[in-house]
Formats: C-alpha cells, structure tokens, sequence
C-alpha cells in the first residue's frame, strides 16, 4: 500500500490572497504610472501657456492620487489660472494634498485661514497646518508660524517658540527670517540680547537684497553702530532700500520705515555726508518723508529751504 506523501502541497483556495495581492500591487504600480504621465503632461502644457489643458490633465493625475496634482490644482484655483479662482474648490485639493504630507499644500491652507481667504478667519487652524509644513522644514511656513507665537494669534503668545521658530528658518536662508531674527536678537526677545549676533543675521538678509534688512544696515553704517561709521555705505544702502520698497505699494511698518529711511537720505544729500550736496535730491527725499508723515522729515524739508541762495528761496515752503 502506497502511504500519504509527506511533501506538504498547497491548495488552489490558499492562492487567491496571493495572487489577488499580487493584482492590486500590479494595478497601483499602474494607476502611480499613468498619474505620473498625466501629471507630467500637465506641467509641458503649463509650460506652453496651455492652462486649460494642464488643468483637465492635472485632474486626470489627481482622481488617481497624485498629490503633486491636488497641490497644482490647488493653485490654479486660487489664483485662477486656466478659469475663474474658486477659494472653495482650491481648498478642498489642498485639503487632500495637505492630508497625503504635502508641506506646500499644508502651507497654503494656513494662509487660506491665516487671511479668511474663502474661508473664515481662523488663527488656529492656521498655527495647525503652518506647524505641520514647518515640522518638514518647510522655511516660510516656519516664520508664518514664528510670527503666531510672536504676536500670540491662534497659540499662546511664546517669544521663546516664536525666536526658535525663526532661527531654524533663517540658518536654512530664508531673507525675511534672517531680517525678523535679527530684530529679536537686537531687542533680546525670547533670546538673549545679542547685537553683534544680530547684525550677522542682518548681514545675510541684505546679501539677499531684502529692502528692510539693507536700509538697516545702511542706518547703521550712517550712525557708526557695530559697523564703522561710513556715509558711502549708508547712502548706497539706503538708496537700494528707498527703491525697492517704494516700488511696491507700502503701508504700516513699511511706510514708516521708508518715510524714515527717505529722511534719513534727504539729510545725507543736504550735508553732503560722502557725497556732493544736491539739494534738488535732498529736498526731493525731505518732502516724500514729510508726505508719508514723518515729524523729521518734516521739519528738515523746511530747513532745506534756507540752504538755498536767498535770491531763490521760497519762503512759503519753508514754513
């Protein structure tokens, strides 16, 4: 009698989870394949002007699960590229992306609730989502974030948080980071008072050409603070700052400090403090700083006046 083999054998039942595993991966490694194409041939159409056509393709890679596509048409939304902006739809694809990691998409939704922009106003929501792209190293939203801790909106007011937040932004080579750190450092908020520390932040900021950061360094260069004192160095500094932040359009502390800066350039071209005396620039910067509502400025655009020969003076614009 011939015995029962020893050899153990598998059934045809214990292969379905197998094979049907072996499916699934298949069509993954498919659907990943064909949303890559897709979202490939979305960006060459972007690339070409063809907004429509990136968009229907961007949609093809996102019903497929790509997140670089949820995060595009995100964008395109709000900012309506390839149709009208719809902050609701924009959400909604940054919602998903934000939810598969992505720290851009996450980014995004902060500032959506940051600013109410088509949804409303929440801080906290925001400090969530600028926490989570932060926690990847994402470097704007490490200083959105620094600036809740800082002023206290949707958190607990923590200097201590704010500065750390803000230095491992700015030692990555964020311009405005490195310009707000150096603040806190000059001021000793949330860190130790550090002013020679400061100004090597601030030296990084203006290398980046950060108009805020470069008018500083050239008060300093004018008052003698840290740096030698050199009126060549403030005035090309200052000139740069002036410049870059009056071709935009400032308000709040952005116009206080041009108005402040242009003062500070009017009083440079009226003494001639390493430069020739122009007094058609000096009183050009006194009257733009008096403009924007600063006292001094005010008063030297007055006192510029008498600089002039007495035959050309106008007296009415002195006073």
């Amino acid at each position: 009698m011939v015995g029962k083999s020893s050899r153990s054998t598998i059934s045809q039942t214990s292969l379905i989870p197998y094979l049907a595993c072996a499916v699934l991966a298949a069509m993954l490694m498919l659907s990943a394949g064909t949303a890559r194409a897709d979202f490939e041939a979305g960006a060459a159409a972007y690339q070409r002007g063809h907004y429509e056509a990136a968009f229907e393709e961007w949609q093809r890679a996102a019903e497929k699960g790509d997140v670089r596509a949820l995060y595009n048409l995100g964008v395109a939304l709000e900012q309506g590229i390839g149709g009208p902006v719809n902050f609701e739809q924009a959400r909604r694809y940054f919602q998903n992306a934000a939810r598969l990691g992505h720290a851009k998409a996450q980014f995004n939704l902060g500032l959506m609730y940051e600013y109410g922009r088509g949804v409303p106003q929440d801080f906290g929501l925001a400090a969530k989502y600028f926490q989570a792209a932060a926690d990847q190293g994402l470097t704007k939203a490490q200083l959105n974030l620094a600036a809740l801790y800082f002023h206290g909106n949707g958190v607990f007011q923590d200097y201590e948080t704010a500065a750390k937040w803000l230095r491992l932004s700015a030692d990555a080579g964020l311009a405005a980071a490195q310009f707000n750190y150096f603040l806190v450092l000059l001021n000793g908020q949330g860190v130790e008072q550090d002013e020679a520390l400061a100004f090597t932040y601030l030296k990084k900021a203006s290398k980046q050409g950060h108009p805020a950061a470069r008018g500083e360094l050239g008060k300093a260069y004018y008052r003698g603070r840290v740096v030698q004192q050199d009126y060549v160095q403030a005035r090309t500094y200052i000139t740069d700052a002036v410049n870059a932040i009056s071709s935009t359009t400032p308000d709040g502390n952005d116009r206080e400090r041009l108005a402040k800066l242009q003062n500070i350039l009017g009083v440079i071209y009226l003494e001639g403090s390493g430069v020739d005396q122009n007094l058609a620039k000096a009183r050009f910067y006194l009257e733009e700083s008096s403009r924007l509502g600063n006292a001094e400025g005010s008063v030297n655009a007055g006192q510029s006046y008498f600089a002039i020969p007495p035959a050309d003076r106008d007296y009415a614009k002195a006073a």
